[in-house]
């Protein structure tokens, strides 16, 4: 048997997985795939002593919770054993870094281009020379 994905929960039908940019979670036959970056809480109910089996809720900003643990509802899923706990903060940690590394990536570049659209409607104005919107382009891409 090969070696499991640390990026992965099982359940008795279900399933939820790191994959890219997105979470993946499979009930049976159907797949749904949540972007990470939709992902604004992620939740995990460890199996204790009360509750032998655990979960996880994941809160989205575009859709309803997705309950993925214990619960009688059909549709929500039980860790199979208190082992998945483990993998489920692999899960969430995968998910925090991903987030985290893609703010600090994505936020410079949306407002350098908001600066840039700024800066050409002030040419466009009449309100800064052709040579003075080149320095401060250049200034802000650092060239």
């Amino acid at each position: 048997m090969g070696k499991r994905n640390p990026l992965e929960v099982f359940g008795k039908d279900e399933s939820l997985r790191g994959d890219g940019s997105a979470v993946v979670y499979t009930e049976k036959i159907r797949e749904s795939i949540i972007p990470i970056m939709n992902i604004q809480k992620f939740t995990i109910g460890s199996p204790n002593f009360l509750n032998k089996n655990g979960g996880i809720i994941i809160a989205t900003s575009q859709a309803p919770n997705i309950r993925f643990g214990s619960s009688s509802s059909n549709d929500i899923i039980t860790f199979l054993d208190a082992s998945e706990a483990e993998y489920a903060r692999n899960i969430q940690k995968y998910i925090t870094e991903f987030q985290a590394n893609s703010a600090t990536s994505v936020s410079p570049q949306i407002s350098v281009a908001d600066e840039l659209v700024k800066l050409k409607a002030l040419v466009d104005d009449g309100i800064l020379t052709q040579e003075e919107f080149d320095r401060k382009k250049n200034k802000l891409l650092g060239e």
